[in-house]
């Protein structure tokens, strides 16, 4: 279990010799998390971890059109199953562990406006190569709120060298 919080000062101010523009403010954050890790074979493990951030924005950073403070929510929660094989597999390039995740997000940028965010579900394999390498591959389906939005389906793939 963690907890953090954090206050940044952000924005600008710039002098003129005719006017001072100043859009300096604050954004605040908590941001509890959590990870379980749980041991379900003898060469097989889940993994849950999780997080959610509640903030806020202070008007002044939005300029002097701004009437309120924003106020922010980001949740997400990631689980995992991965599992060695009982040896590394010469014919697959050296597959020695596989893995399937899967995960949920919610972003809410403007939390008193309703149908202001997005939730994405996303989920995928991952193989590994040894302890240097690994190739993993997601679904991801994006689902905007808000009038007119639209659903986005991507696939992206990542790999990571450790040198």
């Amino acid at each position: 279990l963690g907890l953090s919080g954090v206050v940044n000062n952000v924005g600008t101010k710039v002098s003129t010799s005719t006017s001072t523009t100043d859009n300096t403010g604050t954004i605040t954050a908590i941001t509890p998390d959590f990870g379980a890790y749980f041991t379900t074979g003898a060469k097989s493990q889940v993994d849950i971890e999780g997080g959610l951030a509640l903030g806020k924005i202070s008007k002044e950073v939005f300029g002097p059109a701004a009437t309120g403070d924003q106020s922010y929510t980001l949740f997400d929660v990631t689980g995992r199953w991965l599992t060695q094989m009982s040896a590394a597999k010469a014919s697959l390039g050296g597959l020695d562990a596989f893995e399937f995740a899967a995960g949920f997000t919610l972003v809410d940028p403007d939390s008193d406006q309703p149908n202001s965010g997005s939730k994405y579900f996303r989920f995928g394999p991952a193989l590994y190569f040894g302890k240097q390498t690994r190739l993993q591959f997601n679904a991801e389906f994006e689902m905007p709120e808000g009038e007119g939005a639209q659903d986005v389906f991507q696939i992206r793939s990542q790999a990571n060298f450790v040198f």
